[in-house]
């Protein structure tokens, strides 16, 4: 490869192989956080993990590599019996979709580093081994300092939906499907993650906007809350009357 970087075209192709394998790998996880994944599908995510493995392999981006690797791992394991994805595995494989969006996304303008990466990479080896996943490296308070704010685990009954940077024709199917899941089995809960979405392009809005006005024409009753937005956000959702139906939150 010259120190150019990688081919355009290249690169394009990379973009379209992982918009392709990144929903396999979302929804196969959430499906298994659910009770309703088998060895079908943790064998796609395996081979959806695999693939963007080597087509980041080929364009040069070692982190999406050596993420994916994790990934597919702890899916190998997972299929052959040795050990069982738990919720607390299926949370950690979800952070490492969200850093392979964010590792192979080359126009975002900071990128993970190493540094933000190794604690991940350290959970998934420890969930491919059968161990509780290790927490994150923190440096220990001091003595004097307070303790920290301890992390509020998000109750069974709470959905959680991460909004992509752009919703497209694959990520728009995907966002369908679990407004239409929702509806369906009726959460006391449900987050919406917008802190990938700077903005929300029609698409979106549209899936948004539909899935808010179904919920309550059935009388649902869930709480909405959306999580991650931006002041451009905000000030969409005060304007198509979005923020009396969500708690917003920055």
């Amino acid at each position: 490869m010259s120190t150019a970087g990688p081919d355009p075209t290249m690169l394009e192709l990379f973009a379209a192989e992982v918009d392709m394998h990144l929903p396999v790998l979302s929804e196969g996880l959430l499906a298994l956080e659910k009770g309703r994944a088998g060895k079908k599908e943790i064998d796609s995510m395996m081979r959806a993990a695999h693939s963007i493995k080597g087509a980041a392999r080929i364009v040069g981006i070692d982190l999406a590599v050596r993420i994916a690797h994790g990934m597919e791992d702890c899916f190998t394991a997972a299929k052959e019996e040795r050990i069982t994805l738990s919720s607390s595995a299926v949370d950690v494989l979800l952070q490492g979709v969200d850093a392979l969006q964010r590792t192979c996304a080359p126009q975002q303008e900071s990128p993970p580093g190493d540094d933000s990466i190794d604690p991940l990479l350290q959970q998934m080896a420890a969930i491919k081994e059968g161990k509780s996943s290790p927490p994150a490296a923190v440096p220990p308070p001091s003595p004097s300092a307070p303790a920290a704010p301890v992390a509020v685990a998000i109750p069974v009954s709470m959905d959680s939906i991460l909004f992509p940077e752009t919703v497209d024709a694959v990520s728009a199917e995907t966002l369908r499907l679990q407004f239409l899941d929702i509806l369906q089995r009726r959460p006391e809960q449900v987050r919406l993650d917008f802190s990938r979405a700077a903005q929300l392009n029609a698409s979106a809005l549209a899936l948004l906007l539909a899935f808010v006005s179904e919920a309550k024409s059935l009388q649902l009753g869930v709480t909405m809350e959306a999580r991650g937005t931006n002041p451009p956000l905000r000030a969409l959702f005060r304007v198509v009357g979005l923020d009396s139906a969500l708690a917003v939150r920055e």
